[in-house]
């Protein structure tokens, strides 16, 4: 028998240790084990027993790793599972946990309990209701996160969802304008989210999944945050690429960050699913190593964090890497690779671009 805090606790163990943060994985693995209690243990059984979209093999968790220059930063995300998983049980499930963060980490939810009714319905449509997020600092300590579906509800549009939780948080003025810009250009709203901070600067989140997006469309799309530079999208799918394209497989997706006080969104993310478009997980790395070494970001430590977690030969499988993103600040460009437990399967380890594969994850970031 081998649990999901068995799988789980070497793997994040393994991915700071290769960041050089192995002095913080106590502090994390005491996180990780309090957010997957009661479930984490549980067996983890040969195929999914609930088709969670967090990952594409529906691992109802995934890591993640943010690099900027001279430093990364370990994340989980994660869906709270109930002891019957399903839409509405996982839900419960999920809110029973913000009031366990609350009493652990002294968290703010005051602003999601402003939008709580629009999305946590009694009869919640897919793929998800409420997702858990948390980033980890230098030391260790916790920075969480909550993920909503905008299409929880049926009969009401994603657009106008968000659209009503922004004005509930004062977000209005600046965030509706490029909500119905981005709905004007086929974007769908796809994930909403708060931090759970009580900070000046704390974000609302919001993402949009565009289907058959070119580049030209994503640089029109971009240029609506200030911090956008002319050309960086268009530069990072071809570096990660190796080619220009339409995106005709699974959509991408952008985020836009909001906060209180500010006039245009602070910033833009752009999430590739390389995973979609590559042939496997080790052409992945070597696209994106030779993208990060352009922009002086930690090369060898990206490489360490994707074979601490690979359990097979990256070049002849692919699911272990799905997502890879960016943002540019004022800082500097920071880069995010999203990598998968693997769990139940590499869903592409045979056939990469069967359609059927593509199409039953066609769900965005």
């Amino acid at each position: 028998m081998t649990t999901y805090r068995q799988l789980s606790s070497p793997q994040l163990s393994g991915l700071c240790h290769a960041l050089g943060l192995g002095n913080t994985a106590r502090e994390c693995l005491a996180v990780q084990a309090f957010l997957m209690e009661p479930w984490g243990e549980r067996e983890v059984p040969s195929l999914a027993p609930y088709p969670s979209r967090i990952g594409d093999d529906h691992s109802p968790y995934e890591y993640s790793v943010q690099f900027a220059r001279g430093s990364a930063e370990v994340r989980l995300l994660l869906e709270a599972q109930a002891s019957a998983p399903g839409l509405f049980a996982n839900q419960q499930a999920a809110r029973r946990l913000n009031e366990r963060i609350v009493a652990q980490y002294g968290v703010d939810l005051s602003r999601f309990h402003r939008v709580e009714d629009l999305f946590c319905p009694t009869d919640p449509q897919g793929p998800f209701s409420l997702w858990h997020a948390v980033c980890f600092d230098g030391a260790g300590r916790p920075d969480f996160k909550i993920y909503l579906n905008p299409q929880v509800i049926a009969g009401v549009s994603g657009r106008d969802l968000i659209t009503e939780a922004v004005s509930r948080l004062g977000l209005a003025q600046v965030a509706k304008p490029i909500i119905e810009q981005l709905v004007a250009r086929g974007a769908v709203p796809n994930y909403f989210s708060l931090d759970l901070a009580a900070r000046l600067g704390s974000r609302v989140k919001l993402y949009f999944s565009h289907a058959r997006a070119t580049f030209e469309d994503l640089e029109r799309v971009l240029s609506l945050a200030p911090t956008n530079q002319v050309g960086d999208v268009s530069r990072f799918c071809k570096a990660v690429l190796g080619r220009a394209m339409t995106f005709s497989r699974k959509p991408v997706c952008y985020c836009f960050s909001f906060a209180a006080g500010a006039d245009a969104p602070v910033a833009v993310t752009f999430h590739l699913p390389v995973e979609h478009y590559m042939d496997n997980d080790a052409s992945i790395m070597n696209h994106v190593s030779e993208f990060m070494a352009s922009e002086g970001l930690p090369v060898e430590a990206y490489q360490r964090a994707v074979k601490s977690l690979a359990r097979r030969d990256l070049a002849n499988n692919l699911g272990l890497q799905s997502y890879v993103s960016f943002r540019r600040e004022a800082s500097g460009l920071k880069l995010n690779v999203y990598l998968s437990p693997e769990l139940f399967a590499a869903p592409y380890a045979q056939f990469p671009f069967a359609e059927e594969a593509i199409s039953s994850s066609n769900s965005g970031r």
